[in-house]
């Protein structure tokens, strides 16, 4: 009986998916899109937060397509009176943490394309006092000649991607300046990285 149940619902989902019936229900109104780095490629060995970067030349290609789509950009604070009225769907762009590129690299192609966006500045960032945990984790994770991760009763060991380096990372370089994440976070935090 599962497998009979399975197998209707798949077909009916397939049938939707063809005749695109659901648009009309599942579209919504609008969209908010989301980026983090804007910057152009760079090829490295270990880069476990690549997914938070993309290029100056993929952002012109989202506004593009959004726009082929029929989407109004719109900015964010435009979004409740919206979703009250309807209308054309609509896209809202945010940019999340403050990083520098998107003034360096994002700021030219939304100006080129008039698109409307909000960054989200963490302000401890700002000043210099926040931590980038993300960062962090990837710096001493490049340290490690092999990583292990434990899942239930069973122990997963992978070797690293970079080759062991010749020193190791203290505790305290890793807690307090993120791996080198900073230019002269040696006088700083006492870190021995520059």
């Amino acid at each position: 009986m599962s497998s009979l149940r399975h197998h209707v619902f798949a077909a009916g989902f397939a049938a939707t998916a063809v005749l695109r019936a659901d648009r009309p229900l599942a579209q919504g109104v609008g969209v908010i899109l989301m980026f983090h780095h804007v910057r152009p490629w760079a090829r490295k060995a270990f880069a476990p937060n690549r997914l938070l970067e993309i290029t100056p030349e993929f952002l012109d290609r989202v506004l593009q397509v959004v726009d082929e789509m029929g989407f109004e950009l719109v900015a964010l604070d435009e979004i409740p009176a919206r979703l009250s009225r309807g209308g054309q769907p609509f896209a809202a762009l945010t940019f999340d943490d403050g990083y520098r590129d998107i003034v360096e690299h994002a700021l030219p192609v939304l100006r080129r394309r008039a698109a409307p966006f909000t960054v989200f500045v963490t302000t401890q960032f700002a000043e210099g006092t926040g931590r980038l945990w993300w960062l962090e984790l990837e710096g001493a994770i490049a340290w490690l000649d092999r990583i292990s991760v434990n899942v239930g009763n069973e122990t997963i060991i992978a070797p690293s991607q970079r080759p062991r380096r010749s020193r190791r990372l203290s505790n305290a370089s890793i807690g307090r300046c993120g791996a080198g994440r900073r230019k002269g976070c040696g006088r700083r935090s006492g870190c021995s990285r520059k």
